[in-house]
């Protein structure tokens, strides 16, 4: 299947993108959506998932202490229990628990977001030939020419 870059040359081609654009559109995917998204991403800052006390001990964040905005940025979350079975009635002791998040790329995001405004970097390619000459200093001739 061609990509937008090698269709968009051709009037159908025009027609095609504008299609894509706007079923995107039509299922929510407006530009100004998007930007929002890959922002919440790009600008999150891990402080807003975790805590760190004093002696260095980092603890998440409950998922529902977290705001819907910045819930955006998680990309996995991962419980981790040690759990201690006991018998009799006491049931099973829960030795160790923690909640880990894992987020989207940051720089990733903001790469998209810098395509979206129209400042992406320009990959430039130099061709040329380039030539060397070797001069012997050694046999007392010091005239590089």
């Amino acid at each position: 299947m061609p990509t937008n870059g090698e269709i968009a040359g051709t009037s159908s081609g025009r027609e095609i993108v504008n299609c894509r654009v706007a079923a995107i559109e039509k299922a929510g995917g407006t530009f100004p959506k998007i930007a929002r998204e890959l922002a919440a991403i790009a600008f999150s800052d891990i402080a807003d998932y975790v805590t760190v006390a004093e002696g260095g001990k980092v603890q998440a964040i409950p998922s529902n202490g977290i705001p819907k905005k910045k819930r955006k940025a998680i990309k996995k979350i991962r419980e981790k229990r040690r759990i201690l079975n006991t018998p009799g009635d006491k049931g099973d002791v829960i030795l160790d628990q923690a909640t880990e998040y894992e987020l989207y790329d940051k720089l990733d995001a903001l790469k998209y977001l810098c395509r979206l405004r129209g400042d992406e970097v320009q990959k430039v390619q130099h061709d040329g030939n380039i030539t060397v000459k070797v001069v012997n200093f050694a046999d007392g001739n010091n005239d590089p020419s």
